[in-house]
């Protein structure tokens, strides 16, 4: 996970389907996928 998304509060995820989406905090996503922090986006 990019580390400029550790700032960010949440984030929205497509969850099936375009109409329906999910919101979770971004520090619950990275614990439930096991993700690293790095800087991987260009600026």
């Amino acid at each position: 996970m990019d580390e400029h998304l550790r700032h960010v509060e949440s984030v929205v995820l497509e969850a099936g389907t375009h109409e329906q989406s999910l919101r979770i905090r971004t520090a619950d996503l990275a614990a439930i996928a096991g993700a690293r922090i790095a800087d991987i986006c260009e600026d």
